[in-house]
Order: C-alpha cells, then structure tokens, then sequence
C-alpha cells in the first residue's frame, strides 16, 4: 500500500487519515493510493483508489498592518496602515473590524486603518495605544489580533498669549514694566520668545518676557487712553502665534511744568528769546531775531530780514518780508519763507517747509519732511530719509538726499536728483535733467524735453511728451520713450528699451537687452551682448553690434516688423560677427521684399546658402566662410537680391 507522503494509513479493515495537515484542497484536490490484499496463503492482489479532498473554509491565521505609528493630532481621516491577512484559503476576501478603537482615536475605512479624532492623540498625555482588530473570511471564520499604535511626538504651534497687566501710567518711565508675558502650549515644557509685530509707534518695547515701556513721553491719557499692540511667541521650533492687546493709559494728576510767553518786538532790531513754554513771539519791523527755545512755539519774522529759531518741540515760524533765515530746530515743524528770497532749515523731526515767492533755499534734515519751493528759482534739498520735494513754480533745483524720495520739478525748467535710497522723479512741465542716483528708481520726465539718468540701480524710466534723452546706467533698467523723438542708452545691464512713436534712437549698451522702436522710423543699435531688436512699424535700421563688440561671441535677433527696413551687418571697417564660427551672428526673423541687407566689402566676399540643419533658419549667410547671419524665412534669392554694399 501507498500512503502518499504520510496522508493515510491503515487500521485494520479500515483507512484511515495519518495527517491530516497535508490534506489542502487548494494545493491537491485528490489523491490516488494503491491498497494490496493478501490472504493467508500468501497469495495477494492490489487496487488504485482516488480518494477525493473536499474543500472546507479556514479560518484566517493572522492580520499584519504596514505601519504602527501616527503623529500626534493628525487630521481626521489620515491613514496610517494598510490591513492584510494571512489565510491558507489562498483568494478568500476579508473585511476588518475594530474591536477596540482607543475610545474613538482609530477607525477602520475598508482595509486601511486611519485616524477618527486627530485631537485625542497627544503625545504629552499617552504615546501608545492599544487597539484590536478582527478580520472574517467570506465563509464568516475570523481572527482577533491586539497591536500598540505609537503616537510620534510633533512641535505644535502655540495657541495664546497671556499678559499679566493691562494698563500702565501715563508718563511713566522709559523702561518700566508693564506685564509678564506668558504662553500656552500643548507642548509641555516648551520655551517661548516674544516680539512686538505693532509697538503703538515705538510707545512699547519687550525685554525677555516683560512688556515695558519703550517711550513714556508718548503715553499721554489726555490724547489717547488706548493704544494697539500686537504680540508674536514664537516656540523653540519655529512655530508662531500672534494676538493684539488693548493697553490702558491710566490718568495721572500732572503738576504744571512751565509758563508760556507771548511777545512782540517793535519797530527796531529786536532780540526775542522765548523760554521753556508754548510761546507766541512776533518780530515786528526792523531785523530781528527769534528764538522760541523750549515748547511748542509760533513764531512770526514780518518785516525785514529776519533769523527765527524754533529750538525744541513742534514750532510754527513764518519769515514774513524780506529775505529771512529761519531753523526749526528739533520737533516737527512747520516753516514758511513767505516773500523774498528765504534760507530755510528744517532740523530733525518730519518737518513742512514752504518757500514761498522769491528764490529760496530749502533744506529738510533729518526726519521725514516735505519741502516746497513754490514761486521763484528754488534750491530744495531733503536732508535725510524719506521726503517729499516740490518744486513749484521756476526752474528749481531739487535733491532727495538719503532715503526713499518722492521728487516733483512741476512747472520750469528743473534739476532733479535722487542720490541714495529708492526714489521717484517726475519732472513736469518744462526741460528737466533727472537723475535717479544709488538704489532702484523711477524717473518720468512728463511734458517737455528731458533728460533722464537712471544712475546705479535696477532704474525704470519713462521720457513721455517732447523729445527726450535717457540713460539708464548701471543695473537692469526699462526705458521708456513715449511720444517724440527720442534718444535711449540703456548702459550696462540687462535693459529694455521702448521706443512708442516718433523717431527713435535705442542703443542698448552691454548686456543683454531687448530694444523696440515702435511706430515711424527709429535707428536700433543693440551693442555688446546677446540682444533683441524689434523695429515695429516704420522704416527701421538695425544694427545688433557694438562700436567695441562687433559682433563678436554674439547672437542678436533682430526683427524689422512693419516698413522698409535695414540690416546693418557691416560698415566701413569691416563686416559683423566674425572670428566666431557658428557661435556668433544676426537671426534675422522676419525679411521681405522691402528691406535691405547693409553690408561690408563686395558681393564676391559673400556666400548665400540654405542653411544647415543645425542653424534656426532656412538661409545662411556667410563673409569669407564665416557665419554672420541667419535668416528664418527668406529663400536664398530673396537675400542675393536685397544685399547692399558698402564701397
């Protein structure tokens, strides 16, 4: 008899399974064995029998997850692992059910298990969960399987900011401290800074975790008793939050600290001197002299020549007649000149200067001013930081200074300058010279012919009505042409140059600029670097070279767009873009019937040729066997028959 491997065996008169665990439906659905009889002669006869394996369900063995940990307050719905099954019924389906979600932490979506309340996983509070899962085959056996989910530790953003005050003093002490500033945050133990993202205009500062007063002098109860701050805490890995807060200013009984005077001088040369209060001091005739001293003053010059001094605090002076010398001193203050021809000196603060008729001279300082020339030849000069100038009427000289300026020339013939910082010019009416300075500017020169010189910086300049000059200088500047006819040198840099109508001049300069003529008959010069030419309609000339490059170690692409228009590719000293092989020359884009090819030399020196595949075009043209130019569209008899030369 055979058993098969152990399968089955005999007892007695009976067969009977040996083992049980080779007999897998899936594996072998029948098997044959072969039983021998034999008598008690010893004589014997044997017989195959196929023995059937019927198919049964089984029950799964065993889950696996393709991953245990999740971060901590994860969005709801995020996976976290993959489910599968082993079970020796090879193809059975399963499906899976939690047993024990974690008090509602964990769910099941098909075969994936995934977060269902992200804000009960905190990884301060508990970093390990137990969860059971069941998975049942179709036949309804089933297995249970407990795992631990790890909670992967995260830096949480903060969630507030709590102060200890609210309220402070009026006039109280630079440097007091007004609360202790504190932090909430999921993450236990977590250290915190803090900056002030809106210190009420430097009224507040923070040291540490104190919020303390930065400038008690601003904290007045009598003209505002509330101020706006906003607060950052930032934790130690980046993460941020921000709240504003109300600070109270506590009203406080203030002892008087001065007595003002109000005097006026007379018919002579008078010498007025204010003292530490809000004074009122009126010259009067004759050449005077004023000081208003401490406080807020006005004070008044009249007749003559007079010297006002405004001192400290926010003074209002006003020279009257004559030509007068007037200092506001620190503060803000507020300056006329008035008639003649005024010296006027704002001092420190954000001051008003006004110059009123008569050619003045006008100096802001320091802060933040704005300085007016209005009637008369006015020199004004901005002093520091970021000012306002005005020319007015005349033909005024204006420079910014230091700072980001706002310039106007408006009415005459004005000299405009920006000097350090990001200014803007505008010229006006009249023939304006511009000239941007340091740092990224913008010049219009607005009616009239101008001059615009954009200086160092990345500049943007606009010439608008009348026939203009600009120049852009260093940096990667725009120049606009507008209306008229214009001349633009973009300099070094990376320009672009707009011609708009008129008859233009574009000279790119070094770099790799983009030059367009626009409408009527411009003359593009595109100079050394990579550049782009574009005439727009009219009869245009193109020259993609330079007076120093020629050409050299260039591809320029130039296009003729509308008109009759010409292709400079040679001069008197020799042809363009030689010495480079196929490394340097014109793609010329667009050629018709109109245009014209200028060019060195004679026609016997010349190849036209249909391009070589590697060239971006249908027609090459050569000087003496080197490449010079590329044509996109235009057939070799459309080129032979439009070149021009030079004798």
């Amino acid at each position: 008899m055979e058993l098969l491997k152990g399968r089955f065996k005999i007892d007695g008169n009976q067969l009977k399974v040996k083992n049980g665990h080779l007999l897998d439906f899936d594996e072998n659905s029948s098997h044959d064995l072969k039983i021998r009889t034999t008598d008690s002669g010893g004589k014997s006869y044997h017989k195959t029998f196929t023995i059937d394996v019927l198919n049964q369900n089984n029950a799964p063995t065993d889950i696996t997850i393709s991953g245990n940990s999740v971060k901590e307050f994860s969005n709801n719905g995020t996976t976290i692992a993959t489910l599968s099954t082993k079970d020796v019924d090879a193809g059975d389906h399963h499906t899976y059910k939690l047993l024990d979600d974690a008090q509602g932490r964990f769910k099941i979506d098909g075969n994936q298990l995934k977060v269902k309340n992200g804000s009960l996983l905190d990884f301060d509070v508990n970093n390990t969960h137990q969860i059971k899962i069941r998975t049942t085959d179709s036949g309804g056996e089933s297995y249970d399987k407990t795992f631990s989910i790890e909670v992967e530790n995260q830096n949480n953003a903060p969630t507030d900011i709590n102060l200890s005050s609210k309220s402070v003093k009026e006039f109280s002490k630079n440097g007091t401290t007004i609360a202790t500033l504190t932090t909430q945050d999921v993450d236990w133990g977590d250290s915190h800074t803090y900056k002030l993202l809106n210190d009420a205009q430097g009224r507040f500062k923070i040291d540490g975790n104190q919020l303390q007063v930065k400038n008690g002098s601003l904290l007045d109860f009598d003209i505002n008793n509330t101020h706006q701050i906003k607060i950052r805490t930032t934790d130690s890995g980046g993460e941020s939050y921000d709240k504003t807060f109300s600070i109270n200013v506590q009203n406080q009984n203030i002892a008087p600290t001065d007595i003002s005077i109000t005097e006026q001088g007379g018919e002579s040369n008078d010498t007025l001197i204010g003292g530490s209060g809000d004074d009122t001091l009126s010259g009067g005739d004759g050449d005077d002299s004023v000081v208003g001293g401490f406080g807020n003053d006005k004070i008044w010059g009249n007749r003559e020549n007079d010297t006002l001094i405004g001192g400290s605090g926010d003074d209002t002076l006003s020279g009257g007649d004559g030509d007068d010398s007037v200092v506001g001193g620190s503060g803000n203050d507020k300056i006329w000149g008035n008639r003649n021809n005024d010296t006027l000196i704002g001092g420190s603060g954000d001051d008003t200067l006004s110059g009123g008729s008569g050619d003045d001279s006008v100096v802001g300082g320091a802060g933040n001013d704005y300085v007016r020339g209005t009637w008369g030849n006015d020199n004004l000069d901005g002093g520091d930081h970021d000012d306002t100038l005005k020319g007015g009427q005349g033909n005024d000289f204006l420079e910014g200074g230091s700072g980001n300026d706002w310039i106007m020339g408006d009415v005459g013939n004005d000299n405009l300058k920006g000097s350090s910082g990001e200014d803007t010019l505008s010229g006006g009416s009249g023939y304006d010279t511009i000239e941007g300075g340091d740092d990224d500017d913008y010049l219009r020169g607005n009616a009239g012919d101008d001059f615009l010189k954009g200086g160092d910086g990345d500049d943007y300049l606009r010439g608008d009505q009348g026939n203009d000059s600009l120049e852009g200088g260093a940096g990667n500047d725009s120049l606009i042409a507008a209306s008229g006819d214009d001349h633009l040198d973009g300099g070094d840099g990376n320009d672009t140059l707009k011609g708009s109508s008129g008859n233009n001049y574009l000279i790119g300069g070094s770099g790799d600029d983009s030059l367009d003529g626009g409408g009527d008959h411009d003359l593009l010069e595109g100079g050394s670097g990579k550049d782009t030419l574009i005439g727009g309609s009219g009869n245009d000339t193109l020259n993609g070279v330079g007076n120093d490059s020629r050409g050299n170690g260039e591809i320029d692409v130039l296009v003729g767009g509308g008109g009759s228009d010409t292709f400079l590719l040679g001069d008197d000293h020799g042809a363009f873009y030689q010495g480079g092989g196929d490394n340097d020359y014109a793609k010329i884009d667009d050629f018709d019937s109109q245009d014209m090819i200028q060019l060195y030399g004679v026609a016997d020196q010349y190849d036209v040729l249909e391009a070589d595949n590697g060239l971006p075009g249908s027609t090459a043209l050569y000087f003496e066997g080197d490449l010079m130019a590329v044509f996109k569209d235009a057939s070799v008899s459309d080129v032979s028959s439009r070149m021009e030369f030079l004798s």
